[in-house]
């Protein structure tokens, strides 16, 4: 692997796991909005339901069951909220901010419609995919080393000669 590759796998990985802590502060955002909405909802019908225990028209049982339910919404907010920190210290850490650094995650609508014709997709994963560059590459590399070989070859010349003497003769042979 060369210098360009190490560099470019670096800053893919990096750009995944920061794409992966945005998406965790993402979802933590909205589970800690959605906990703050049932918690406001549950509020407004634990008040119906006290106010109709007042004229006896629910039970004391169903009326603690509407407290419970009001207390699971104040500790689902206190769980959503330390998420929610959670999730803005391990991004603020990895974009190199101050641990307190207050970040909210603005998520785009998704798009209307998306129509994706099957050839330009393939054509695009085969002109971007990194598994097929490195293919790519890898072949061009092997091309060479044959090219290289065969050029080594065929000025390649061998000399391969014995002599031998010994003392019965007058001659070399």
């Amino acid at each position: 692997m060369n210098l360009k590759e190490a560099v470019f796998d670096f800053v893919e990985e990096n750009a995944e796991i920061t794409a992966q802590y945005f998406f965790d502060l993402a979802i933590a955002q909205s589970e800690y909005e959605l906990a703050q909405e049932n918690l406001v909802n549950i509020d407004s019908i634990l008040t119906i339901g006290k106010e109709k225990f007042k004229i006896l028209s629910i039970e004391e049982a169903d009326l603690l069951t509407l407290q419970l339910d009001f207390m699971n919404a104040q500790n689902t907010i206190k769980t959503t909220n330390m998420e929610l920190q959670r999730a803005m210290f391990a991004l603020a850490t990895n974009l190199n901010r101050h641990r307190d650094t207050h970040i909210k995650a603005i998520v785009p609508e998704p798009p209307k419609s998306l129509n994706i014709n099957e050839v330009d997709a393939l054509r695009y994963a085969r002109l971007n995919n990194p598994d097929i560059m490195e293919g790519k590459q890898q072949v061009l590399t092997f091309q060479q080393v044959v090219e290289k070989t065969k050029i080594e070859s065929r000025y390649s010349i061998g000399l391969f000669s014995t002599i031998g003497y010994n003392q019965i003769g007058n001659t070399l042979s």
